[in-house]
Formats: structure tokens, sequence, C-alpha cells
């Protein structure tokens, strides 16, 4: 949906914000992770989220409740791009 110059000012809002989820960190400090940044998600016992950069973050949730939260705002994503289209 880019133009030959690379613009995506034509698109609609929601298909240019990027698709972010809401952890805590094992310290209690609210993170905001963008879900096309996660590789891989393990419970060792505790929950480590590992980024495609090699970065981890440890947090609260569990990894069905990040496996949950990753879903869910793909699936609003997805469905505001259709939404979209179909206006």
């Amino acid at each position: 949906m880019e133009d030959c110059m690379g613009s995506r000012s034509h698109l609609p809002r929601k298909e240019t914000q990027t698709k972010m989820i809401e952890v805590t960190k094992i310290n209690g400090t609210k993170l905001l992770l963008n879900t096309n940044l996660i590789e891989t998600v393990e419970e060792t016992p505790d929950t480590v989220i590992t980024l495609t950069d090699g970065k981890k973050v440890i947090v609260k949730e569990s990894r069905h409740e990040v496996k949950n939260l990753v879903k869910l705002t793909r699936q609003e994503y997805f469905r505001g791009i259709l939404n979209a289209e179909a206006e």
C-alpha cells in the first residue's frame, strides 16, 4: 500500500499504527512492546520475552497471557484494517 515514494499517508490511521501490548516487568514497571518484535516467549519459571534484536524482558504475565495479549491486539489491528477497507 505504499506508493513509489514510500508514502503511507493515504492509508487509514489504524493501518499505520504499531501493534503494541502492555506487560509488567518483574519490578512492577509497565512496558509497551511491539508485537512484531517478539521472537519467543518462555516460562523458566519466570516469563522471558526475547525480542528479535536479542534483548530479553522478564515479565509478570504468564506465557499464556502474553500469547492472548498478542492475539487480541492483532485481531483488533486486522479488524480495523478490514473495517477501513469496507468504508
